[in-house]
């Protein structure tokens, strides 16, 4: 089974499993313990009375992989999560200024407005215009302070579990520019063949959903992180990967 296994939300793996799909013979469930996705997720996950009873279903159905968030589960859990795996893809994001802003255009628009707006998959940019017009209120300080601490906790803790692993790292950094990035060596990893070039277009800079650029509008104090952004950049040091 394949696990893509994004260590913080806004690390780009919808978009990787997305390329996966869409350009390989497997056919990845999309975040299968979160239950605001079930829309992704085969409806027999809805029956689950637990997500440990998802995670028996997930190994008894024999599904090619899923993809999953680190937070959306306990440790332990994610670590069984882990061991069934045979393939593994870890995902991070080094900037974790853009992490925290990106959070917080989705959060503070849906608080506004009442819309979940998370990626751009299935949603019509014209049923949600306002989302990338719309003013948000400043980003806390506190918020960037908390997720920093976090993802170096959380980088210190997976990185001693993979690193026993058979895994591939993936920096989101690098995977949108394509100087950086090799399709054939995820597909090498995963042992199967690339069947079209759809990848291209999910992988393209151009379609990201949250260019910084749009942040640094609509995030009023954006301009005043950036002038400090080295400080939110965090580039872990794990061996045996």
């Amino acid at each position: 089974m394949i696990l893509i296994f994004g260590l913080t939300p806004r690390c780009g793996s919808t978009s990787i499993v997305q390329a996966v799909n869409c350009s390989t013979r497997f056919d990845l469930i999309t975040e299968p313990f979160n239950p605001n996705a079930i829309e992704w997720a085969p409806k027999l996950f809805e029956e689950a009375e637990s997500q440990e009873e998802i995670l028996e279903k997930i190994v008894s159905l024999g599904v090619d992989g899923i993809k999953h968030l680190e937070y959306q589960v306990g440790k332990e859990l994610n670590e069984k999560l882990i061991n069934v795996a045979s393939k593994k893809i870890l995902i991070y994001r080094s900037n974790q200024l853009e992490v925290c802003s990106s959070q917080w255009m989705s959060e503070s628009y849906q608080k506004e407005f009442g819309k979940s707006v998370w990626h751009p998959q299935g949603i019509a940019r014209e049923n949600v215009a306002d989302f990338f017009t719309w003013t948000r209120p400043p980003l806390p300080a506190h918020r960037l302070s908390q997720q920093i601490k976090k993802f170096k906790s959380l980088c210190d803790h997976y990185g001693r579990i993979f690193s026993t692993k058979n895994t591939l790292v993936i920096r989101y950094e690098d995977f949108f520019r394509p100087n950086m990035f090799s399709i054939s060596k995820l597909c090498d990893y995963l042992e199967c063949e690339l069947l079209s070039e759809e990848w291209k277009r999910l992988l393209s800079p151009k379609n990201k959903f949250n260019e910084s650029s749009i942040k640094d509008k609509l995030i009023p104090n954006m301009e005043t992180y950036r002038r400090a952004e080295e400080r939110f950049i965090f580039n872990p040091v794990w061996r045996n990967f």
